[in-house]
């Protein structure tokens, strides 16, 4: 006889499946990619994409790895839906590097402005914002 707990797993477990599915599905139509590429750069079958894609079926640690750099996304994406602290990083590097000096300048006084803000919040009233 199974003990209610199992069930409860088994429901997570679902439950993730059908949110990585859902994201890999989601990223792979976004870069306009086949299930077949997908699947061919990632090392496995058509078949079994289809399942993951659907929640039917879960990942290896080695099928996410293949999977995330055959997408070009972060293993906190596609397990957690949330990018990772290195994507950030990335984000804000490469916004900068596309900057004219006179835009580097603005976005670092908008930064100290934003940072004084939050440090000190009395100090600015609701009509200097």
């Amino acid at each position: 006889m199974s003990d209610a707990g199992d069930f409860h797993d088994l429901d997570i477990k679902k439950a993730v499946n059908q949110e990585v599915g859902r994201r890999i599905f989601k990223t792979r139509t976004e870069k306009k990619m086949s299930r077949e590429d997908l699947a061919k750069r990632s090392n496995i079958t058509v078949a079994f994409l289809r399942l993951v894609e659907n929640g039917d079926k879960g990942l290896s640690s080695n099928t996410i790895r293949n999977i995330v750099r055959a997408l070009n996304i972060s293993s906190d994406y596609l397990l957690f839906g949330t990018e990772g602290e290195r994507n950030k990083v990335r984000y804000v590097t490469q916004a900068i590097s596309n900057m004219t000096e006179a835009e580097i300048k603005c976005a670092e006084d908008i930064m100290d402005r934003i940072s004084s803000m939050l440090r000190y919040p009395d100090e600015f009233s609701d009509e200097g914002i």
